[in-house]
């Protein structure tokens, strides 16, 4: 016998753009590392989900301040603070204490921080061992 039960889920997925179009849509871009988080308990714009108490405490609206390592793109401080949507269900960004991440932003005041980060799927990542190539780009293009 045999009982397959469903669920209905919903998540957000998303094509990354290319390349070219994502360094055209960033007017920063940086590497750096997270120093401080602080969440947020609305969106900036009000679309995506609120924080409400005993929800996964990554997920709702952030921002983040980096310490810059490295800038490609634009004109930034060494520290710089950075408002991202929510991770969890709106393609933002979890910004993980201490996490290294390539950034890619539009300078919008948003929340008390300088830069609104793109999402995942417009260049925003995580510094691990697939970033090789994103930065061999980014130091191409911008050299």
């Amino acid at each position: 016998m045999f009982i397959f039960c469903a669920s209905s889920t919903t998540a957000m997925t998303c094509s990354p753009i290319p390349f070219d179009e994502a360094i055209q849509q960033a007017d920063v871009i940086f590497q750096g590392t997270v120093i401080a988080r602080e969440s947020l308990s609305n969106s900036s714009n009000g679309l995506c989900w609120q924080r409400s108490e005993g929800y996964y405490s990554d997920c709702g609206p952030k921002i983040a301040t980096f310490d810059v390592h490295k800038i490609w793109k634009g004109d930034v401080d060494s520290s710089v603070k950075v408002f991202s949507e929510d991770a969890c269900y709106c393609l933002g960004n979890y910004f993980e204490m201490d996490s290294e991440l390539i950034v890619f932003a539009r300078q919008e005041d948003v929340s008390d921080a300088e830069l609104l980060a793109q999402d995942v799927c417009h260049g925003t990542s995580y510094v691990n061992s697939n970033s090789n190539e994103l930065i061999e780009n980014l130091n191409e293009v911008f050299s």
